[in-house]
């Protein structure tokens, strides 16, 4: 009797073990062989897998696209292009004689915004050019031309561009000139003034043609040249040639 008991408590028993051996392998549970576990970690159908290798490539390729855009950004940064106008006006001096003028306005654009701007201007058969805002304004039966300082400042230019380029030239003995309306000095000290530079073919010891740059300015409220530079080795050329009385 007390081994047909026995018997029965090991059946019991041997159930137990194959029964409990039996559920871990449905959760994933395998021996290897050698009398390990492993562990598969199976999962159902239709879930998503991500390995750490697909983490990895998914963050480089947003890296890449990161990189695209900033890289387009850039390219934008160096998209300069230039913008230019044009615009007439009549003008009438002070003897009553009108005039056509002709304004072309070059304006720099970077990235869709506004830079700098510098104005050509064809004033009755001269042409001259400015950084400076440049208006032309009707007082009465008269026009003026005036300009905007960087500080703000309103000032008239009592001298028009023909007569300032004229005496330049005068000075220069040559019309191969060109002439830009500035402004020059510090703070409240500001002045405008037209500065002409101009080249001239001249002879170097009385038979070597050169070359000869010069520089002068022609105030714009009187019309005075002053400020005449030429070559350092001018002394080497006769004095007609560069109409050296002039510059004193």
């Amino acid at each position: 009797m007390k081994k047909v008991m026995v018997v029965f408590v090991f059946a019991i028993l041997l159930i137990g073990i194959l029964g409990f051996a039996h559920a871990d392998s449905d959760n994933g549970v395998n021996g290897d062989g050698n009398g390990n576990l492993e562990v598969t970690n199976k999962l159902p159908e239709g879930s998503l897998k991500v390995s750490g290798n697909d983490s990895f490539e998914k963050e480089d390729k947003e890296n890449e696209n990161e990189s695209e855009v900033n890289s387009h950004m850039e390219d934008n940064d160096e998209n300069e292009s230039e913008v230019e106008t044009h615009s007439n006006y009549q003008f009438t001096d002070e003897n009553g004689k009108e005039y056509q003028i002709e304004i072309k306005t070059k304006t720099k654009m970077k990235n869709g915004k506004k830079g700098e701007s510098e104005q050509e201007i064809e004033f009755h058969g001269y042409n001259f050019s400015s950084a400076l805002k440049v208006h032309f304004r009707n007082e009465g039966n008269e026009s003026k031309l005036k300009v905007n300082l960087s500080n703000g400042e309103e000032r008239e230019v009592k001298v028009l561009p023909d007569v300032a380029s004229q005496n330049a030239i005068d000075v220069f003995r040559s019309r191969n000139i060109t002439v830009e309306l500035k402004e020059v000095g510090d703070g409240t000290n500001k002045e405008v003034v037209y500065e002409a530079d101009g080249e001239k073919e001249v002879k170097l010891f009385g038979f070597i043609k050169v070359q000869a740059k010069l520089k002068a300015r022609v105030d714009s409220n009187t019309g005075e040249v002053s400020d005449f530079e030429k070559p350092w080795w001018s002394f080497l050329v006769t004095s007609e040639d560069l109409n050296v009385s002039a510059s004193n």
